[in-house]
């Protein structure tokens, strides 16, 4: 039978305008009643919930309208039950009660007509032929509907139908809606069996539901601190009458056995309520039962060896050791089943369950002050006040019968003393990880109850847990447990036959009597030997399933049990599902959600809102679901979810993703998506960000990638997001962007955002985004990120900019490492399997992750008589890598690199080649520093990975080479499409894994001893793809499909080798050979994991090593070093074949290579300029090639375009190819490069590509074709240490390694843009459009050199003129337009930040003074771009020129020196004018203060720390600021409003002091930065505030009012240090490490 229901609310009255007259008349005013919307809706959910039928939902209902609805749900139910629920007002009329609904005529005379009649309704339903109505009547005199009952009653009607509960009796009133509320409260307690009905009746007594909302209101109106409102109701006499059908009673049982059990469990709800709530006895109780039944069935069965640990734990004495005991397992593992037989057997008061458990072997004393908590999501405090209740209830005893006080706030501390006082207790927790804040709780609470770290803390008191220990949380409780097994009992720690017996005995319980012992214990076998998570927990839902399939009348025979037992996580999903669904609807919509849930997990808000958008349209008059019943699904699914917190509150998903994958697809990504950015708020039509929720703005991206392109490009199109979103999770999805702005949006990022150091910070992000928008000329993205809310507003906003490094090739920037990325390699990203991502850490440790990717499979080649062959050369004393350290120690660092696995080519006489090469002394890279010391850059060299060719006598190669600044060597083929990793290698020995398209690292690797000097991949016998690495004193062998390692192999008493490449046998089976420092070569056996044999060669140290399978099957390797020869031997016998020269020089490179004729060559080449080709069948030589007239420092060598070729690098910068088939040179590649310290060699694409690395940090990509540059980057700030090419799916990408700490992936797909970063060397016209607009291949047009210097010229008319000089090259632009006026070459460099000046002057108009190294001073005429006059200072190095006027006009250049001193001169004649000697140290320096009144004077600094004021026309001091300190980088002075003067000057450690002149002093300090100051300026703003701006090695601009000295915030972030600075009243001229930049005021100027 079921129930059907209509509910009405009517509280929308409008607001009464009576007056005095109608109150003093006593008119009745209906007012409106806001809190009827509120509750009557949840009634209507509550009645639904409890298995009531809502027929209709009325709000502020006509008259008309509430009988459409009275009958139609009388037809409807016919003579079925019928509740009605009204709530609104009540208008009593003499006797009779009338509702009032939103037409009703409150006046005397009217109301009868115009509102509902109760009694009359009563008398139809007594009278009329439909079933029984129950009347909920939340109005005022509600109990006035009582007398019409009374009346029929003492007429002697004897079948009654209608039944009333109402809210008050007939004199009083409600408000407040407070009867609805407790109706819906009792309706959900009743839902969810908290309401123990009888279990022999089958539907609830009305009298019994009366009393139980007429509690709730009563403990409601108690915590208001309000008068006890009585809830009445239709009298009746239960012995006489059954209950009404209204409401089923859950409890009811048909059979009497049944019946009984279900007594039980209510017997058990009764008992709950008078021990503490948070004890929760029916959890403990009802997992100890152990399935089906409730507590009236106790099935727990197995577990004998945990249970004797826990009765050893229980027996113990109280004492300071083992206070913990912690019960772990994975989800469903029994977990809280054992806590609850625990605390059944223990607790006096459960001596009852503790007979029924049946347990005879575990038998622990009973605990009379055992405590115990279910903590699922309670917070500490309730945690904490649940204890101290139960622990002084204890201590009273039962005799005192006090009822336990109600919850108030208890501290810690107050909970210790009463344990104390108590003499300790045993607590236990149950479910941990599901409270509130674990780690909290635990920190707080349970540990110092275990005496950890005091063991004094609250003395005899003992704690046992029960919690999922999840891989990244609890980490204390992992702490206290590591190393300690005494203090754990795992139950995933079970040998499988044990878990299967314990399985068979329940299920046999379980399944009793339907099925035979031998089906439950095939069951049993099946779940111990395959269920991954919880097979207790399986074997519970499976067993249920059966049951209710037999009582339902369906029953499966045995074969059909076993067939459809769920061995995963998703099948057994999928079976619960259909409980959860019946039990809960709403449960599927929120799995739903979860199961597209990103990171961490989804709030429960916006699980909320996708599930709302999710589920089915059509729910009839219910209310749409609340917060409320998402949690109580969620709660319901707990099981499979795992529930972690984000800050204050807690987030939902999977704890495993097999699950994810199975309820994602029932939630489309756009739906999805739809609903979540429904929740941003929405201000002027714009989404505002800064108040989306932090999962949106963290995972927004991620539900736009999954959604499609056009979604994610909508996404990258909305500037707010773009600043608000979380870097880490934004920056995977750029390469995925197709339309053009989200493509712009996508190169503005990733230029410096997405990488920089601060770009967690939002005001950081903005500024950076907003300067490479100006770089990239995006006008549109600049003024929304102006108008973004969030960051504070800026002092400063740009106006133009200039980056040297912006190319919308870069893909992502990998790091930052902690030093020089040595190894750059592009391997397979599974290794047969799954990727492994490898990421050493600060002691070289690594851990190994597992990463879901798919590869393609290594091309084989079913002819062995190919050539094989990888190759590692390097040349020791001309490129090793040596790296200063904290004391100036020069280190030497070795470097790593990994090829593409090689591709066996059809062709019988195919080389499949990788190499390795490095040169140690001739090729080490100069490059000068900021004071121009030269300094060792360390570089490498990895060439493309290897592929098929089309061509069947084309080489196929994987290469390897490197330089260390002069050796290279490699041979490099077309690269294999797949599924790539990159993998890095830096100067501590750490290697890192990265997903090149996403640029997310990917994980580590276990088992790396020491600095990884060097590494190779290769496939092993089954063809599994290896990691080889060269670390410390140990050889390493990693799996990269597992991560697991294979092998550490000693290297017995060898030096640790530097040089290292692996080969795959013909035959199958993968070696290795390692060489280095010294002359022993060794060969290793990488299946076995062992050392085959060691040879000697003849070369003092061995700098350049290849390997490979020959044409006619042999495998050799070739080493070649210090000695004019190299030698090849037979890999598999150590036997010599060639020695090959002589040489006139050392060798630094090698490479092996197949020409088109199938023979197979090696390539030699190093300090003596020339390559050398050998034949290898013979050792022979073919040809020695001429064209380099400097040391090679860089080789590689391939097939491309059907030819073989060598591509070639030297220390002068020149690149040769080579035609290795006829010895000829086919072209010199164009453009100026400094010095080559990598190259690498691909044919993926046409006639193939050459890329090579510099000393200055460029990268640059070559078509071999024609010979032209088709891309350039100024990839690093220091040199290119190594490169590596290959495909990447659709995509060719390089990736380079550098100086600077970090890797960059570049896409140099043809035809995808992106290509040079400025047209090298050439001069841009007059005219030409400034930052940032992309030509057309996709490069920001504001490319420019990082600026030497700056200077800012501010003329009496006309624009601010900028002046930059970069080297060798001087520019003007228009300070606000960024408009070039000139640029032209300097005859010579311009070294350091102080090196320019620019001003308007007397009788010279607007100059711009450059000093260079030559030690000339020069003088430009800004207006025409034309040399106006120079002079030769005294010293061949000027370094701080300033400018300025003496009195009477003369203009003058004041300079420091390199003898320390300061000079002034005639600007135009050379004269010299004064000098001021005062200085013991380099002038690092200095100012001229224009202060009206005063006479001329300079300030200057050094690096001794001295500050020092003195006349610019006798050369006289005037005050010493400061004689000693550190170094004094910077210097600037000012004249405050009041005309006093002010000097400020910087140095280390972001020190900036100010001196008042007028009263010189001890310095006031002025904080903002933290690191070096390079540079300060000052000037005047518009509304007369003295700023000072200053900036260095933080990156960023720090601002200061100087008359109020304090900080001006925020601070400007720029994408490096700070080199150079200028200001003025219009903006900042800013030059940083990557670029330059002109920042206007913003309008809003500070005062």
């Amino acid at each position: 039978m079921t129930a059907h229901a209509l509910v009405v609310g009517a509280g929308g009255f409008p607001q009464p305008s009576s007056g005095e007259e109608d109150r003093a008349a006593g008119r009745v005013v209906l007012r409106p009643l806001p809190s009827v919307a509120q509750a009557v809706p949840e009634v209507a959910r509550a009645l639904d919930a409890a298995g009531v039928r809502v027929a209709d939902l009325l709000l502020d209902p006509t008259l008309r309208e509430w009988e459409d609805a009275w009958r139609r749900v009388r037809e409807e139910a016919g003579k079925e039950p019928v509740i009605v629920h009204f709530g609104g007002h009540g208008l009593v009329v003499d006797t009779d009660l009338y509702l009032a609904v939103s037409d009703t005529d409150p006046r005397p005379g009217f109301v009868h007509g115009s509102a509902v009649d109760v009694e009359l309704l009563l008398r139809t339903v007594d009278r009329g032929p439909g079933g029984p109505v129950l009347f909920l009547l939340d109005v005022c005199g509600a109990g006035a509907a009582l007398r019409p009952q009374l009346v029929a009653k003492l007429a002697g009607v004897r079948h009654r139908k209608a039944w009333v509960i109402a809210a008050c009796p007939a004199e009083e009133i409600t408000y407040g809606a407070r009867f609805s509320t407790a109706v819906a409260a009792v309706l959900e307690d009743l839902a969810q069996r908290r309401v123990f009905v009888g279990s022999a009746l089958r539907y609830v007594p009305v009298e019994q539901l009366a009393a139980r909302i007429d509690q709730v209101m009563a403990r409601a109106d108690a915590a208001r601190g309000e008068p006890k409102q009585d809830v009445v109701r239709t009298a009746d006499d239960a012995a006489v009458l059954p209950p009404p059908p209204f409401l089923a009673n859950p409890y009811y049982r048909s059979r009497a056995s049944d019946a009984y059990l279900a007594h039980l469990d209510g017997g058990l709800d009764h008992f709950a309520q008078a021990l503490d709530p948070r004890f929760d006895i029916v959890h403990f109780a009802g997992r100890a039962a152990g399935g089906a039944g409730g507590a009236g069935v106790f099935r727990f069965s197995g577990r004998r060896r945990q249970l004797a640990r826990l009765r050893e734990w229980l027996d113990g004495p109280a004492g300071t050791e083992d206070r913990l005991l912690v019960v772990t397992g994975s989800p469903g593992a029994g977990k809280s089943a054992l806590l609850g037989v625990a605390v059944c057997s223990v607790h006096p008061e459960l001596e009852g369950l503790r007979a029924r458990l049946g347990l005879e072997a575990f038998r622990p004393r009973p605990d009379p002050r055992l405590l115990a908590v279910h903590a699922r999501q309670l917070t500490t405090r309730q945690v904490v006040g649940s204890l101290h209740r139960q622990i002084l209830a204890a201590v009273a005893g039962p005799a005192d019968g006090a009822p336990y006080e109600p919850e108030r706030a208890v501290g810690t501390g107050e909970l210790f003393d009463a344990l104390a006082r108590a003499g300790g207790a045993t607590v236990v927790v149950d479910a941990l990880d599901e409270a509130d804040d674990p780690e909290e709780l635990l920190r707080e609470v349970l540990l110092p109850l275990a005496g950890r770290p005091d063991p004094g803390t609250a003395p005899g008191c003992r704690v046992l847990l029960g919690t999922r220990l999840w891989p990244d949380a609890l980490r204390e409780l992992r702490a206290v447990l590591e190393g300690r097994p005494a203090l754990r009992i795992d139950l995933d720690d079970e040998r499988p036959q044990v878990l299967a017996d314990d399985l068979g005995v329940y299920l046999e319980k379980l399944l009793d009597p339907h099925y035979p012992a031998g089906t439950a214990r095939e069951l049993a076998a099946r779940l111990a030997h395959s269920v991954e998570h919880g097979a207790f927990l399986t074997a519970f839902l499976y067993g249920t399933h059966l049951r209710a399939r037999h009582a339902a009348g369906d029953p499966p025979g045995p074969e059909e049990a076993l067939a459809g037992l769920p061995l995963d996580l998703p099948g057994m999903l999928d079976l619960n599902l259909r409980t959860l669904h019946a039990e809960d609807p709403w449960t599927g919509p929120v799995l739903a959600a979860v199961g597209r849930a990103a990171g961490s997990g989804m709030p429960l808000e916006l699980v909320h809102a996708v599930a709302l958008a999710l589920a089915p349209a059509a729910r009839g008059p219910l209310p749409a679901p609340r917060r409320d019943d998402t949690r109580a699904a969620l709660d319901h699914a707990r099981f499979y979810l795992r529930r972690t917190a984000d800050g204050d509150r807690p987030v939902y998903r999977f704890f495993h993703q097999a699950l994810a994958d199975r309820m994602a697809p029932l939630a489309a990504p756009g739906a999805v998506l739809r609903a979540l950015l429904e929740q941003v708020p929405v201000v002027d039509g714009v989404r505002d960000w800064s108040a989306a929720d932090p999962y949106l703005r963290r995972h927004a991206a991620d539900h736009a990638a999954e959604a499609g392109t056009e979604a994610l490009d909508a996404l990258l199109s909305d500037a707010g997001h773009l600043l608000h979103a979380e870097p880490e999770r934004l920056a995977p999805h750029l390469h995925r962007a197709r339309g053009a702005p989200a493509r712009r949006h996508a190169d503005v990022y990733r230029q410096t955002t997405a990488h920089h150091p601060l770009r967690h910070s939002l005001t950081a992000r903005r500024d950076l985004l907003a300067l490479e928008a100006a770089v990239w000329q995006d006008t549109d993205l600049a003024a929304a990120l102006g108008a973004a809310t969030g960051p504070p507003p800026p002092l400063v906003r740009p106006h133009w900019a200039l980056s040297r490094t912006a190319a919308a090739a870069r893909l992502h920037t990998l790091g930052p490492h902690p030093g020089p990325v040595h190894r750059v390699l592009l391997t397979d990203a599974s290794g047969g399997d799954a990727g492994t991502a490898v990421a050493g850490g600060p002691e070289a440790r690594a851990r190994t992750e597992e990463v879901t990717r798919e590869t393609s499979d290594p091309v084989r080649s079913e002819d062995t008589s190919g050539v094989t062959a990888a190759a590692d050369a390097r040349a020791h004393d001309a490129g090793t890598a040596v790296v200063a350290g904290p004391e100036d120690q020069a280190r030497t660092e070795e470097v790593t690199r990994e090829t593409s696995d090689p591709v066996r080519s059809e062709d019988p006489g195919g080389v499949t080649a990788a190499a390795d090469a490095r040169a140690h002394d001739a090729g080490t890279a100069g490059a000068g520093g900021p004071e121009d010391r030269a300094r060792t850059e360390d570089v490498a060299h990895e060439t493309g990975g290897a592929a098929g060719s089309g061509d069947t006598a084309g080489v196929t190669a994987a290469a390897d080479a490197r330089a260390h600044d002069a050796g290279t060597a490699g041979a490099a083929g077309p690269a294999r499409t797949g599924s790539k990793a990159v993998v890095t290698a830096w100067a501590d020995g750490r290697v890192r894994r990265w997903d090149p398209l996403r640029g997310e690292a990917l994980g580590g690797l276990d088992g790396i001893d020491g600095p990884v000097r060097a590494a190779d991949t290769v496939r092993d016998g089954d063809g599994r793809l290896l990691l080889v690495c060269a670390g410390g004193d140990r050889l390493t062998v990693h799996d990269l499909g597992t991560g697991a390692l294979r092998h550490r192999l000693a290297l017995n008493g060898v030096p640790p080798p530097s040089l290292l490449t692996a080969l795959t046998l013909p035959d199958g089976g993968a070696r290795a050979v390692t060489a280095g420092d010294g002359r022993t070569v060794q060969v290793w056996d990488l299946d076995a994991g062992r050392l085959l044999f060691t040879r000697d060669s003849p070369m003092t140290v061995v700098r350049a090593l290849v390997a490979g399978t020959l044409p006619d099957g042999r495998t050799a390797m070739l080493a070649a070093g210090d000695e004019y020869l190299a030698m090849v031997w037979d890999l598999r016998t150590g036997r010599r074949l060639h020695r090959l020269g002589p040489h006139g020089d050392f060798v630094r490179a090698a490479a092996l290579a197949r020409r088109t004729d199938g023979g197979a060559v090696a390539v030699t080449g190093g300090a003596d300029a020339r390559l050398h080709v050998w034949d290898l069948s013979d050792g022979h030589a073919l040809h020695t090639l001429s064209g380099h007239r400097d040391w090679i420092t860089a080789l590689a060598a391939g097939r491309a375009g059907g030819r073989c070729l060598a591509v070639s690098g030297d220390r002068q910068g020149r690149l040769l190819v080579w035609d290795l088939d006829t010895g000829r040179p086919v072209r010199e590649l164009p453009g100026r490069q400094g010095v080559i310290t990598c190259v690498a060699l691909s044919g993926a694409v046409g006639a193939g590509l050459a890329v090579a690395g510099c000393a200055d940090g460029r990268v640059a990509v070559w078509d071999l074709g024609t010979g032209v540059r088709t891309h350039g980057f100024a990839a690093h700030r220091s040199g290119v240490y190594d490169v590596a090419v290959g495909r990447v799916e659709d995509r060719l990408v390089v990736v380079s390694g550098g100086g600077d700490g970090r890797a960059v992936v570049w896409d140099v797909t043809p035809g995808e843009g992106g290509g040079e970063a400025a047209p090298d060397g050439v001069a841009v016209a007059e005219g030409e459009a400034r930052a940032g607009a992309a030509g057309v291949d996709g490069t920001a047009l504001g490319w420019g050199g990082p600026s030497a210097a700056v200077a800012l010229c501010v003329p009496r008319t006309g624009p601010a003129l900028l002046v930059t000089a970069d080297g060798r090259t001087l520019e003007a632009r228009e300070f606000t337009t960024g408009r070039r006026r000139f640029r032209l070459a300097l005859p010579a460099p311009v070294p350091w930040g102080r090196a320019v000046a620019a001003a308007e002057l007397p009788d010279l108009g607007r100059v711009a003074v450059t000093a260079g190294r030559d030690g000339v001073v020069r003088t430009w005429d800004l207006t025409t771009g034309t040399l106006a006059c120079s002079f030769s200072g005294p010293s061949r190095r000027i370094r701080t020129p300033a400018v300025t006027s003496l009195p009477g006009g003369r203009a003058v250049l004041v300079a420091g020196e390199d003898d320390g001193t300061a000079n002034v001169r005639d600007l135009t004649t050379g004269e010299l004018l004064a000098v001021f000697p005062g200085h013991a140290g380099r002038l690092r320096a200095l100012t001229t203060p224009d202060v009206p009144g005063a006479p001329p004077a300079a300030v200057s600094a050094d690096d001794s720390g001295a500050v020092l004021l003195w006349d610019l026309l006798s050369g006289e001091p005037i005050t010493v600021l400061t004689r000693t300190g550190p170094p004094v980088h910077a210097v600037a002075a000012a004249a405050l409003p009041d005309g006093r003067a002010v000097v400020v000057a910087g140095g280390a450690g972001g020190e900036v002091r100010l001196w008042d002149l007028s009263a010189p002093g001890a310095a006031e300090h002025l904080t903002g930065l933290e690191r070096r100051v390079n540079v300060l300026a000052t000037t005047r703003l518009a509304d007369g505030t003295v700023v000072a701006v200053g900036g260095g090695e933080d990156g960023r601009l720090a601002f200061w009012d100087l008359a109020a000295r304090t900080e001006l915030r925020p601070s400007y972030h720029l994408p490096g240090a700070v080199t150079a600075l200028a200001a003025c009243p219009e903006g900042i001229a800013v030059a940083h490490t990557a670029g330059t930049a002109a920042l206007g005021w913003t309008a809003g100027q500070p005062a």
